[in-house]
């Protein structure tokens, strides 16, 4: 399997952080993993992070063998063709995703402001290649992200309440299916950069099957989210999730 692992913001990938544990143990079982450094983490960009996406997915959804993959842009191994960014892959007459018998073995799993980077992506056609899995952990909420000037291009629109519309949600349920077989989303029921609980202001709107847990906070180190063996099950056996 290929595994696509996308941090949040002012994330660095730090060797104490849950991505960088899993992405560990994933090598160590022989999958491939991607988990880049997206660019200026500090204050990112919204339209940059999405061409980012775009590439990584690629590479990660035709990855032929194991690679070791932690660089800004990923590597084309000596003994493969590069990927074309226009092959005939990319995208059906209507827009959507076509999914190759690699994507369909990709699994992505975006932390914190990149959970709201994929459902732009998704929203905007950006997803090269369908994956077969995503895993939405911990996504902040529109009003938390709005009142940081470094991430507010980041903020999904939002009915005054501040919550996302039922009736026209800035993504839809084709557009997520369009970009993934399957989305799920993970998030505590007391973290501090989502208030209101994502399941309601994410889950219920967007249609995406959701898993609270009790008191995790943020999923993050801070929350103690160093090895989370239970993340590990699941992407490797699609077991439950649960806490650390």
């Amino acid at each position: 399997m290929s595994f696509l692992l996308l941090h949040g913001w002012q994330n660095r990938r730090p060797t104490g952080h849950w991505q960088h544990w899993l992405a560990t143990e994933l090598r160590a079982a022989g999958h491939e993993v991607v988990h880049p450094q997206l660019p200026d983490p500090d204050e990112p960009v919204l339209d940059v992070w999405l061409t980012e996406l775009s590439t990584h997915v690629k590479a990660a959804a035709h990855s032929p063998a194991p690679q070791d993959r932690d660089s800004a842009h990923p590597v084309t191994p000596p003994d493969r063709e590069p990927v074309s960014p226009t092959g005939p892959w990319d995208r059906k007459p209507d827009g959507s995703a076509v999914s190759l018998d690699p994507g369909s073995e990709l699994t992505v799993i975006a932390h914190s402001l990149s959970c709201l980077l994929w459902l732009h992506a998704a929203a905007r056609g950006r997803v090269p290649v369908r994956a077969g899995r995503v895993l939405l952990v911990a996504p902040p909420s529109p009003s938390i992200t709005a009142s940081h000037r470094e991430i507010a291009g980041f903020a999904p629109p939002t009915v005054p309440t501040g919550q996302i519309s039922t009736s026209t949600p800035f993504v839809t349920a084709t557009q997520l299916a369009a970009a993934a077989t399957k989305t799920h989303l993970v998030a505590a029921d007391n973290d501090p950069y989502c208030p209101g609980g994502a399941a309601t202001i994410y889950g219920e709107p967007l249609g995406i099957p959701t898993t609270v847990l009790p008191g995790q906070a943020h999923l993050d180190m801070d929350a103690g989210y160093g090895p989370w063996p239970a993340i590990l099950n699941w992407s490797l056996t699609g077991a439950p999730l649960e806490s650390r």
